[in-house]
């Protein structure tokens, strides 16, 4: 975690609440704003995560699913809410290849 700011008083949410929560993922900042029970993930936001391999593909495919919910295409829901697209790094080559 790089750093939370909290709400104060006054504000929509009570106090101490978090309000942003920063972090670094692979040397990107991440930044994510508590709106309130309002706003909710939906699959318009997603992190790619590329993968060398199978192996690797499968590695984070099972962390990620832990709690969460299959979706399909490499896509899945965390227990957090959160979607998320495993995908391998030859994708769109395969996808390319003019032998289907």
């Amino acid at each position: 975690m790089e750093s939370i700011t909290h709400y104060g008083e006054g504000a929509p949410l009570p106090a101490g609440t978090a309000l942003t929560v920063s972090a670094m993922l692979d040397g990107q900042r991440v930044t994510a704003l508590n709106g309130g029970p309002a706003y909710r993930l939906n699959p318009a936001f997603s992190f790619v995560v590329d993968c060398a391999d199978q192996a690797e593909v499968d590695y984070y495919w099972e962390r990620l699913g832990e709690g969460g919910t299959p979706v399909q295409c490499g896509w899945l829901t965390g227990r957090f809410g959160l979607s998320w697209q495993v995908v391998p790094n030859s994708l769109g080559t395969l996808l390319g290849d003019p032998d289907p």
